[in-house]
């Protein structure tokens, strides 16, 4: 065992016990950074600076400028601005976080739904953000009290795939109107998988129609690391005739309405949902699209890792939730072999 044990003026013992070396040496290398941030760290500043000052120096240095979802964040920041902007610092504690998280339990979302575990977790990482920089480069803080709230737990849901009818229900109506953006963005996705961050900020450097593929790079990518999608028709075809109509006011493959004021690309929830209600398909997410990919390659046949590599999982978990449905596949499969070995004996 390695115990490491740690004695600073004016302050307790730190002691701990470890199995591992590499463990023990880590431990110790952190003690030493909360020391030397607290060398610089003023308490006074916790009781000068206020909830909305942070929040205002986060967005004013630009630190949120370079996110995709930055809308989405100063959207978090704004709400927590308006209930505790007012309290300092050093006010913040846990329960204080507590009574946010309720009050966003009662929130409706703007479809009149109630707000789920997921979208919470997402407001509190936004000001968790802010308060690590209030601890790390501001040295406004001491510790960060978003660290000491516990998550909620999420509902995880892996969506459902169209049926057979609904596949061509709706890609006849794809095909039947090729022209709008709302139609090539869900052929996209059922044709590569994709997902619909992916499809709504693509630029045109990433659509490469020579070499019939998109180059999405690492910081694109939700697992952090570059992603390469072959294209085939139909959505290729559609591609390359959306192309000979581009906008040279914007970089976006699928600009917004209103694209020379908002510069924002196509907004496909809103439009999404109110072509599944006239299509009458029901229970049915943009994200299911993927989720309608990933089922019919594993009914066609194809291996976990090949799925996983086609829909840019980390690890190959996420791709084996898929393995059941390629159940008839394998039957038939195991149905071909006996029958040949009965033949054969």
């Amino acid at each position: 065992k390695y115990r490491v044990r740690i004695r600073r003026h004016g302050h307790g013992q730190v002691s701990a016990t470890f199995k591992r070396k590499t463990d023990a040496e880590k431990f110790a290398r952190e003690k030493d950074n909360e020391h030397e941030i607290r060398k610089y760290f003023d308490k006074k500043k916790t009781k000068k600076h206020t909830v909305a000052n942070a929040i205002d120096r986060y967005i004013n240095d630009g630190i949120l400028d370079s996110l995709r979802t930055s809308d989405i964040r100063k959207h978090h920041l704004s709400w927590f601005r308006e209930h505790i902007g007012k309290y300092n610092l050093a006010e913040v504690s846990p329960a204080v976080l507590a009574e946010c998280r309720d009050k966003l339990r009662k929130k409706k979302t703007r479809y009149d739904t109630p707000i789920t575990n997921a979208s919470i977790n997402r407001y509190f990482s936004s000001l968790s953000n802010v308060f690590k920089y209030a601890v790390v480069d501001w040295f406004w803080l001491e510790s960060n009290p978003c660290k000491l709230l516990p998550r909620l737990k999420e509902e995880t849901k892996h969506g459902r795939a169209l049926t057979r009818a609904e596949y061509k229900l709706l890609s006849d109506y794809c095909l039947a109107h090729p022209e709008e953006n709302l139609s090539i963005v869900i052929m996209l996705a059922l044709c590569t998988g994709m997902r619909l961050s992916e499809i709504r900020f693509l630029t045109w450097d990433e659509l490469d129609l020579k070499r019939e593929q998109i180059s999405l790079h690492a910081d694109r990518n939700k697992n952090k690391s570059p992603k390469v999608v072959p294209l085939v028709d139909p959505v290729l075809s559609m591609l390359r005739d959306h192309a000979k109509v581009r906008r040279i006011d914007c970089d976006w493959v699928f600009p917004g309405k209103f694209v020379s004021y908002t510069k924002n690309p196509f907004r496909i929830d809103e439009v999404f949902r109110k072509l599944m209600a006239q299509l009458k398909i029901e229970n049915f997410r943009f994200h299911d699209l993927r989720h309608t990919c990933a089922s019919y390659l594993a009914e066609a046949g194809v291996n976990t890792v090949t799925i996983a590599e086609i829909l840019g999982h980390k690890t190959l978990e996420m791709a084996k939730r898929y393995s059941h449905l390629s159940v008839e596949h394998k039957r038939d499969v195991l149905k071909t072999t006996n029958a040949k070995l009965q033949a054969e004996s």
